[in-house]
């Protein structure tokens, strides 16, 4: 066990995880702290989701006629 870490909270998120994950993988290597909706990594995450959605149309991705797939945020 990591010290701090909430081992129930870290499988309660593997069982259901969040729409959208963002991860400072230098200072959280084990990925626990998701900044995706954090209003400071709000830009980040913004140009991450253009930059799927621009692969996406680009490889014609069939799943983007899957609402359930947006890159829209809630």
């Amino acid at each position: 066990a990591l010290p701090g870490i909430d081992a129930d909270a870290v499988y309660q998120t593997y069982l259901q995880p969040p729409r959208w994950e963002l991860y400072n993988l230098s200072q959280d290597p084990f990925c626990f702290q998701n900044l995706a909706y954090e209003p400071n990594e709000r830009q980040a995450l913004d140009s991450l989701r253009q930059t799927l959605t621009t692969w996406r149309e680009r490889t014609h991705d069939n799943t983007l006629a899957d609402s359930s797939l947006s890159t829209n945020l809630p």
